[in-house]
């Protein structure tokens, strides 16, 4: 796990910004500290989805007709993305040197989703992601219990896990509008 990476790319969700890894791994850099662009890469395709279900992925152009993962809020014009022509950076070019590299550390998949921010679907579901259900201890098969869930008014029965790992839980079940903060707290699954 890398805080300073996970800091970054929050920042950049809670403004609503289009991103690609060189966008979040030139800042880090400009910050005063060295992470490699194919860590940062690699970091976001593992995980920016389970964090930030209102984000997408897109796959556009960039300098030199490379091909490169744009991130963006879901509905956001892509064309409005104008940092193509921009390179990673090298410690020459921020005035780093090598020995401030972020550590990089492996952490499992379950545990960097504390908290996600969900907005329903077209259709008016919460699709909880796989890394929380994990955390519940329930597999694809399995079936959350009404009662092991937190701060819902409606909730009249259990959900059974998706072959995917997920949850889908309608809005009118957990009596919440457009967005909606989900956790896993003592066990349970939370909504707030």
């Amino acid at each position: 796990m890398c805080q300073e990476l996970l800091d970054k790319v929050t920042d950049f969700c809670s403004q609503n910004l289009m991103f690609t890894s060189v966008d979040i791994s030139n800042s880090i850099k400009k910050d005063g500290k060295w992470i490699y662009n194919s860590e940062v890469a690699g970091w976001l395709r593992r995980n920016l989805l389970f964090r930030r279900q209102s984000y997408a992925k897109t796959t556009i152009s960039v300098a030199g007709g490379a091909q490169a993962t744009l991130y963006h809020p879901i509905g956001a014009n892509i064309d409005e993305y104008t940092d193509r022509n921009q390179h990673a950076l090298t410690p020459v070019e921020v005035g780093i040197d090598m020995s401030s590299k972020i550590k990089f550390t492996a952490t499992p998949q379950t545990n960097l989703t504390s908290l996600v921010h969900l907005c329903p679907d077209s259709n008016g579901f919460y699709r909880i992601p796989a890394s929380l259900v994990t955390q519940l201890g329930l597999t694809a098969g399995y079936s959350l219990d009404k009662d092991l869930i937190l701060g819902a008014k409606n909730v009249t029965r259990d959900f059974k896990v998706h072959k995917d790992g997920r949850l889908k839980i309608h809005y009118g079940y957990v009596g919440f509008g457009s967005f909606v903060d989900v956790s896993v707290e003592n066990g349970k699954l939370k909504f707030a």
